[in-house]
């Protein structure tokens, strides 16, 4: 049969009037018209993309249909310099995007084909030939949902026209679209209040509306100073659905808020027996966690037992790091990390679950994996906190080959430690080398490499000059390459944020000196560890034109104030914290997707640097990267 290039519809190349249709060289199928339910067969050429001159090359489609998507795996068989496989879209699916990657593995290694941004979509036809009715929509809808898995970049600005002109075409499609469509209208439209408005009235005169559907109108109205609309349906949401998802945070928030820890347990029992379909294991880690820090062996385990739910790998190993890193109660923890170890061992070869449906196969046996090589490190951190390196080795090289190689810290620090314990310097060596030269320099592997220099030259002497000049220059030299791909240059959006006193700060205030600003939450455990790094970060450039800021968003309980001034004191925070209460600043105008995030600031009132995420080990990566960022942003 001969092949055809398919006409692929695509966002990006979007027309006034309809969608244009554009041949990718990269994909062939062999038809013009691929049907629901029927067998098409495809070519991937992957020269002139990242994946060009890889070995291996994967693929993973993502299927959709109105609100759903299913992602499953799609055996590929090489041909010379070609790629060969088949598809069967279900039925009923409206679309699906095709991802094609080198690895399983998001590793340093990992490398995907986003065809310049946007990604491999295909939109399926019926008997007739006929696009199927709002395969458009919900091409358009799940890049919302599935961006992250395609790793391609959503545009609200284009997938609203989109909306627009397939509502206008097809009415009766508007409803069930129209909360992909608000979100749409959030991102691309938002200061524009007479617009988001309109759409949620017209929202609000539909017949029968969903809970889902009233939760929108009662935050977007409180947000866009509608108080009065948002009231009613808050009272709405509570008359017509009294367990439902308002109560529901409403009864968290009370949780979240008490101290003592018997009526934590009573009020979490009330709260999954009124709300049994809700997921928990978020409040079982943190109660795990709050139990190892006390110290508390008696009260965990009561917790297991009230809670049948909580028994499972990531609240054991949760609860076991902590002891195992205070180094209390070892032969509890050797106990709980045993059941943690053999629970995921089991489900590795017969999972009792079932499979996300953003995974594929494959991804879910390699998430599965990725658990018992964690369960298998926390093991091997245990013998070597006891210091049986020779039961230690085993579990920790369990855990990296399990982990494909994983190269994050909490695999390789320890096995690299048994490694040198146990005599294997050509192994640990591999390790630490690759490690300094992806830009790591942290005093651990500072002392890793001098272990490594005076089992070559049975001495130190020398070694602080050989760091200096060649190992720390090279990983801050890497450091400086790679941010240098991630600086942008675009005007930073102005905003005017008040602290926890009343006090205001206005951004485009600073003007003429170089901003970092910190998004966080007190519910991400991983901004109190940045909040180290930014103190130090603060403590170099003290006296400097440069400004600190920190804004709180994204806050899950009603008195967010409260929250923050509770959460300063508990840890001891002395920041200013300015509250973005609404949300607005992180999520409409800077698009924050993650916490903790930091944006780097020009004295100009440019953005240049944008960092979600944070870098364990404050003293070597994620400082040096922020002071980095700071330096490139106030030499340009």
């Amino acid at each position: 049969m001969t092949k055809r290039l398919i006409l692929l519809l695509t966002i990006f190349l979007w027309s006034a009037v309809a969608w244009s249709q554009e041949t990718a060289g990269n994909l062939v199928l062999d038809r013009d018209q691929p049907r629901q339910g029927e067998t098409m067969m495809f070519t991937y050429q992957p020269t002139g993309t990242e994946l060009e001159g890889e070995k291996e090359i994967t693929a993973v489609a993502y299927e959709f249909d109105q609100g759903k998507m299913h992602a499953y795996d799609v055996l590929l068989k090489k041909s010379k310099t070609n790629w060969k496989g088949t598809l069967k879209p279900s039925k009923t699916a409206k679309g699906l995007y095709l991802k094609f990657q080198n690895s399983y593995r998001e590793d340093s290694n990992y490398k995907v084909d986003r065809n310049k941004g946007k990604g491999y979509p295909i939109l399926l036809h019926n008997k007739r030939n006929h696009l199927v009715p709002g395969a458009t929509l919900v091409t358009a809808a799940m890049l919302q949902e599935a961006q992250y898995h395609l790793k391609i970049k959503y545009d609200p600005k284009l997938a609203l026209i989109l909306f627009e002109q397939e509502f206008e075409r097809e009415p009766e499609l508007k409803r069930p679209y129209i909360m992909a469509y608000i979100k749409a209208l959030l991102e691309a439209r938002g200061k524009e209040n007479a617009v988001v408005l309109g759409a949620l009235d017209w929202l609000a005169l539909q017949p029968n509306l969903t809970e889902e559907e009233m939760l929108v109108l009662h935050k977007m109205y409180r947000d866009y100073g509608k108080p009065d609309k948002a009231d009613a349906y808050n009272f709405l949401l509570r008359k017509h659905w009294p367990k439902g998802q308002v109560v529901r945070d409403e009864r968290m928030e009370s949780f979240r808020k008490e101290r003592d820890a018997a009526k934590r347990v009573e009020l979490l029992h009330k709260l999954i027996y009124d709300f049994p379909e809700h997921d928990w294991q978020e409040e079982y880690v943190h109660m795990a966690e709050e139990y190892a820090r006390a110290g508390n062996v008696a009260d965990f385990k009561s917790m297991l037992s009230v809670f049948p739910k909580s028994k499972n790998g990531d609240v054991y190993r949760s609860f076991c790091n902590i002891l195992i890193e205070q180094n209390e109660h070892m032969q509890a923890a050797e106990e709980l990390i045993t059941y943690a170890y053999q629970n995921a061992m089991a489900e590795l070869k017969n999972p009792t679950s079932q499979k996300p449906a953003v995974l594929s196969e494959k991804a879910w046996l390699i998430q599965r994996e990725n658990t018992l090589g964690l369960c298998a490190a926390s093991y091997g951190q245990l013998y070597l906190k006891k210091g049986d390196h020779a039961s230690a080795l085993p579990y920790l090289t369990e855990a990296y080959k399990l982990t494909q190689k994983s190269m994050h810290q909490k695999i390789v620090e320890p096995y690299v430690e048994v490694l040198l314990k146990t005599g294997d310097y050509a192994t640990a060596r591999t390790l630490v080398e690759a490690k300094i030269a992806e830009g790591t320099k942290s005093d651990t592997y500072k002392d890793f490499y001098k272990q490594l220099y005076v089992h070559d030259r049975k001495s130190d002497i020398g070694f602080e000059t050989y760091w200096t000049a060649g190992i720390e220059a090279s990983a801050i030299e890497k450091t400086r390459e790679s941010l240098q791909k991630e600086m942008l240059y675009e005007a930073a959006a102005d905003f005017e944020l008040k602290d926890l006193n009343g006090k205001t700060v206005k951004l485009s205030s600073l003007k003429g000196k170089t901003v970092v600003i910190d998004f966080w939450a007190t519910w991400c455990f991983p901004c109190l560890d940045a909040f180290e790094t930014m103190g130090e970060a603060m403590q170099r450039h003290k006296g400097d034109d440069v400004v600190f800021l920190f804004v709180n968003t994204g806050e899950k309980v009603k008195d967010k104030k409260k929250a923050v001034r509770d959460y300063k004191k508990k840890h001891k925070i002395p920041f200013q914290m300015l509250m973005d209460e609404n949300n607005k600043v992180a999520e409409e105008l800077y698009k924050v997707n993650g916490l903790p995030t930091k944006l780097i600031i020009d004295a100009a009132g440019n953005l240049r640097f944008k960092k979600a995420g944070h870098i364990l080990s404050p003293e070597g990566s994620a400082l040096r990267e922020l002071l980095l960022m700071i330096e490139m942003a106030c030499s340009e």
